[in-house]
């Protein structure tokens, strides 16, 4: 069993790996230390991941919309945090990234948006 400090130290680690390969405010290279850092566990993660591949086999790219996704977002938040917009965003665009392709041109639309309205990029 992991003590808590060394939970948190792993935890850090893998950040610092993160942020090594360009994970940034527009960039999610790791949905599931998103998770991790916002506390919202395993449970949670699996049920997002699959509401969104639901979502995702019943439309054309079209058709989706990221309001609907943040509504599954919702949902399935067990905790006592709100989600703000930027973080769905966040998770919308990680799981585009690394598990559903079909949501790459949303998390493309969502990206353009949070430039438009002034999140920059650190180097």
């Amino acid at each position: 069993m992991v003590s808590e400090e060394e939970f948190r130290l792993l935890k850090r680690s893998v950040t610092e790996l993160a942020e090594k390969m360009g994970n940034n405010q527009l960039e999610t290279y790791s949905v599931s230390l998103l998770f991790l850092e916002m506390d919202y566990g395993m449970e949670s993660f699996d049920k997002v991941f699959t509401a969104f591949l639901r979502y995702t086999s019943e439309r054309h790219s079209y058709d989706m919309n990221a309001q609907d996704l943040k509504v599954i977002i919702d949902k399935y938040n067990k905790s006592e945090h709100e989600i703000n917009d930027f973080m769905k965003n966040k998770i919308i665009i990680g799981f585009a990234t690394h598990y559903i392709p079909s949501l790459c041109e949303l998390a493309n639309e969502l990206q353009t948006d949070m430039i438009r309205n002034g999140i920059k990029v650190e180097d």
